[in-house]
C-alpha cells in the first residue's frame, strides 16, 4: 500500500510539473493570442454589424424617397432635410460610419498586435537586463575574493575590502529588483495575450539586428497618406460636409447664416485634412529616424562595451600588479556593468522603433 501511495505521489508530481511546463512562443503567436483571446474584437463585429443594419436602411430610405418632391407648404427645414435625404447625405453618413466602423476593427487589430509584441520585446529585455547583472555579480564577486587575498597578505587596507563587499551587496540587491521586473513584464505579457497569470513561456524569437534597408521614404508617406485611419476619416468628412452644404445651398444664399455656417463647417474639415497629413508626415518620418539612431545607437553601444571591457581588464590587471587601487577597479566594474545594460537597452528600442515605423505605414493604431 505504501509502494502504492508512493508512486501515486511521484505520478501527481510528474503530472503537476508537466501541467506547469513552459510552452515555447514566437511573436506572430503572441500577436495571434491578443487578438483571438479579446472582448474588443466581439465588440467591434457587434457595431459594424450594426452599422451596416443603418446602412442599409438610410440607403433604402434615400431609395424611395428620391423622386419624391417636398409637400407644397414645407418649412426650409423640413425642405432642406428631405433634400438631405435624396441627394444621399444620411445614406453618405451611414455608409461613412461603416467604412469606418471596419477600419477601427483593423486598426483595433494592429494595435493588440502591437501590444503583444511590444510586450514580447519588453519581457526579452527584463530577462537580458537581469542576465546582465548578473554577469556583473560575478565579476563583484571575483573582485571581493581577490582583494580578500591581498588584504590576507596586508597589501591593502580594511576599507577595500568593504568597499568591495558593499560592490557584491549593491548588485545582489539590483538582482533583486530586476528579478521583480522580469516578473512584472511577465505579468504585462500574459495579460496581453489574454492568457492567465500563471502561464509560463519560452521566448523562442531570436532577435536579429540588421542594418535598416534604404528605402523610399516618400512612397511610405505616400502609402500612410492612402490608408492611414485618420486620413480615410478626415476625407470622408470633408466629403460630407460639402454635401450637406450643397443641400443647404439649394434653398439658402450664401449671405444667409445657416449656409455660411455649412460653409464653415466645410473649412474646419478641410482644416481637420490638412493637420492630419501634416501630423502623419510628421510622424512617419520621426519613426523612421527614431529607427536609424537605434541602429547606430547599438553600434556605439557594441564599442562601449568593448571599451568598458578592456579598461575593467586593465584596472584589475593593475590592481593585480600592485600598480593600481580597488576603487579603481571598482569604477570599472561599474562603467562596464552600465555599458552592458545600455547595449541591451539599445536593442530593445531598435525593436521596438522598428515595430512603430512598420506600423505607421497601414491603417495605424491606436494611441488613445
Amino acid at each position: 500500500m505504501k509502494k502504492i501511495f508512493a508512486l501515486f505521489l511521484i505520478l501527481s508530481i510528474f503530472v503537476s510539473l508537466t501541467a506547469q511546463a513552459e510552452t515555447s512562443i514566437s511573436p506572430g503567436d503572441a500577436k495571434r493570442l491578443a487578438v483571438e483571446n479579446s472582448n474588443l474584437i466581439k465588440a467591434a463585429d457587434i457595431q459594424i454589424e450594426y452599422n451596416e443594419i443603418n446602412a442599409r436602411e438610410a440607403l433604402a430610405t434615400k431609395n424611395r424617397t428620391k423622386n419624391v418632391a417636398p409637400p407644397p407648404g414645407s418649412g426650409l427645414t423640413s425642405s432642406v432635410e428631405q433634400t438631405k435625404i435624396r441627394r444621399g447625405y444620411y445614406s453618405d453618413a451611414a455608409a461613412m460610419e461603416l467604412e469606418l466602423s471596419k477600419l477601427k476593427k483593423q486598426r483595433l487589430i494592429n494595435s493588440l498586435e502591437f501590444g503583444a509584441v511590444s510586450s514580447y520585446y519588453n519581457l526579452i529585455n527584463a530577462n537580458e537586463m537581469l542576465n546582465a547583472k548578473k554577469q556583473s555579480l560575478e565579476i563583484a564577486k571575483e573582485n571581493l575574493n581577490s582583494v580578500k587575498l591581498k588584504y590576507d597578505l596586508g597589501s591593502v587596507s580594511k576599507a577595500e575590502v568593504e568597499a568591495a563587499e558593499f560592490a557584491v551587496n549593491k548588485t545582489e540587491i539590483e538582482i533583486d529588483t530586476l528579478k521583480r521586473s522580469v516578473e512584472f513584464s511577465r505579468l504585462s505579457f500574459n495579460n496581453m495575450i489574454g492568457m492567465k497569470n500563471d502561464e509560463y513561456y519560452i521566448l523562442s524569437d531570436k532577435l536579429e539586428i540588421t542594418e535598416p534597408e534604404n528605402i523610399d521614404l516618400d512612397e511610405c508617406i505616400k502609402s500612410a497618406l492612402e490608408n492611414r485611419f485618420e486620413m480615410i476619416a478626415a476625407r470622408l468628412s470633408l466629403s460630407l460636409a460639402e454635401k450637406e452644404a450643397e443641400c443647404y445651398g439649394a434653398f439658402y444664399t450664401k449671405q444667409t447664416y445657416f449656409y455660411k455656417l455649412k460653409e464653415h463647417n466645410v473649412e474646419m474639415r478641410k482644416a481637420e485634412l490638412e493637420n492630419a497629413e501634416k501630423n502623419i508626415i510628421l510622424a512617419i518620418k520621426k519613426s523612421y529616424f527614431d529607427y536609424l539612431d537605434s541602429y547606430n545607437n547599438i553600434l556605439l553601444s557594441n564599442i562601449a562595451v568593448r571599451n568598458a571591457e578592456l579598461a575593467y581588464n586593465m584596472a584589475k590587471s593593475m590592481f593585480e600588479a600592485g600598480a593600481g587601487t580597488n576603487q579603481e577597479v571598482i569604477k570599472a566594474q561599474n562603467d562596464l556593468d552600465l555599458a552592458r545594460l545600455q547595449k541591451v537597452q539599445a536593442q530593445t528600442a531598435y525593436f521596438l522603433s522598428k515595430l512603430t515605423f512598420d506600423n505607421s505605414l497601414n491603417v495605424g493604431i491606436d494611441t488613445n
